[in-house]
């Protein structure tokens, strides 16, 4: 069964309404204290949802918001094992913000499990320096 990108944005909206309903109630949605991108786009979603929540997230949300949106989006990535694309999100991510120590490591390991050496390699991401990854 295939469905439409409009079909899946309403259901991931749909979901989404039921979860903040469950977990928040309906006063969230008058606080203006705090951003919908923000809310939307939430680390506890299972990564696929994640993905396209904060997708969406990111296209409505202003650039002050971009790299918590691009970290949350690339676990998403990471929780699919599309470390590619976790990859292209913290490149992103270093370009709005070149000293950005969790993109640098996160990024590291990403292309460390894309390559296939995964944990077990010993790879040492903690003082990698900021450098493109070898399949850019």
């Amino acid at each position: 069964m295939k469905f439409s990108a409009a079909g899946m944005v309403i259901a991931a909206t749909l979901t989404f309404a039921t979860y903040a309903h469950a977990q928040m109630g309906t006063g969230w949605m008058l606080d203006k204290a705090v951003s919908p991108a923000q809310i939307e786009c939430d680390g506890s979603l299972r990564p696929g949802l994640r993905v396209t929540v904060c997708t969406a997230s990111l296209r409505r949300s202003t650039s002050e918001h971009a790299v918590d949106i691009l970290t949350v989006r690339a676990s998403g990535y990471e929780g699919l094992e599309q470390y590619d694309k976790a990859i292209q999100d913290y490149d992103r991510i270093l370009a709005i913000d070149p000293g950005n120590e969790f993109a640098t490591r996160s990024r590291c390991k990403d292309n460390a499990y894309l390559n296939g050496l995964g944990d077990s390699a010993g790879v040492q991401c903690g003082d990698v320096k900021n450098t493109k990854t070898s399949n850019q």
